[in-house]
């Protein structure tokens, strides 16, 4: 996990293949997208050579209710999701339900230009075992005593706390095999308090993210989609760069291609090189993808690194809007 120091509680789980989870990514690209809902579940699964892996699990789904109603190309987006994460022996715990809403407005009424914003709200806990354990005060001699007091007074066993994060982003797509994007977000504005003692002081960190990529065409059927993301919590920080080669598997003309394959890599500063695998048929997705570790924890996890799949299901109820034109949008 990249972002991940001594003191676990203040720092926020992620996924390497993030942009395959775009309400996690930034609120405001809820509802902007080539379809009127989508579902998405990511599950990533770390350090398998550890006695208890760490285990992330997330579920998506948005909608954009008006994005037909009126004559017009604005998108007002829905969503919600959902994540669980489990990390290590002390079974430490997080669970987020976030709510998220997003305005796109588009800039050249084409369909394809949008400037987006969305803000997001919602309720998070925080659970440990403090009976998987041990302290300094259950060693006796050389002896390890687990039948003594831990010696550790107010500790609690789980936490609540409200949650509000923001964000926004630009897109263009104005042919089949060119796009270009950007955004940013901040996360958990308010900085909520997650420590597990009586610590006014220990604060879920703000989060930064600021991100970019495009895609264009080499040929008719060959693709590059390069891409770039950088995170900032607390004295954590992320840069991640690569990019995709998707091949496009059907000959037809289409604005919107219905299946393509995608090979690439991405490269985690000083952390891990990610090796992605995407394959996307009609409106169902499917990735996997290996974290390889290219740093010096890699000697305590006997070289292994994570392993990530992402899914995700688009549905479409009305083609297009009330103009007669079908919404386009970059496929991430």
């Amino acid at each position: 996990m990249g972002l991940s120091f001594l003191k676990l509680q203040a720092q926020d789980p992620h996924f390497s293949q993030i942009i395959n989870a775009p309400v996690l990514l930034n609120p405001a690209l809820t509802g902007v997208m080539n379809s009127d809902a989508r579902v998405m579940i990511n599950y990533r699964s770390q350090w398998a050579s550890v006695s208890t892996p760490f285990q992330t699990m997330a579920m998506a789904i948005d909608f954009s209710p008006l994005r037909y109603a009126f004559n017009t190309d604005d998108i007002l987006g829905v969503g919600m999701y959902i994540m669980r994460d489990k990390a290590g022996l002390s079974e430490l715990s997080q669970t987020q339900v976030q709510l998220n809403l997003a305005f796109s407005k588009s800039l050249n009424g084409q369909g394809n230009n949008y400037l987006s914003i969305g803000g997001q709200m919602g309720y998070g806990n925080q659970n440990i075992n403090f009976q998987n354990l041990t302290f300094d005060n259950q060693i006796e001699g050389n002896v390890l005593n687990t039948s003594l007091s831990s010696g550790e007074v107010n500790l609690l066993q789980g936490l609540d706390y409200w949650d509000v994060s923001a964000g926004v982003s630009w897109a263009y797509k104005p042919e089949k095999s060119q796009a270009y994007y950007l955004g940013a977000s901040i996360f958990h504005i308010n900085e909520p308090k997650v420590s597990f003692m009586d610590d006014d002081t220990e604060l879920l960190y703000r989060k930064y993210t600021v991100y970019a990529g495009l895609e264009f065409r080499l040929n008719y059927l060959v693709s590059l989609m390069p891409r770039t993301f950088y995170l900032q919590q607390g004295p954590a920080t992320e840069l991640t760069a690569g990019s995709l080669i998707k091949f496009n598997m059907e000959r037809s003309r289409n604005r919107h291609e219905s299946a393509a394959f995608m090979l690439g890599a991405l490269y985690r500063f000083r952390d891990a090189l990610i090796l992605i695998a995407r394959y996307d048929f009609q409106n169902f997705g499917l990735s996997f993808s290996y974290d390889a570790s290219v740093s010096g924890i890699r000697r305590a996890t006997s070289g292994y690194g994570a392993m990530e799949f992402a899914a995700h299901y688009k549905m479409n109820f009305s083609r297009r809007n009330r103009r007669g034109r079908t919404i386009v949008y970059p496929s991430f």
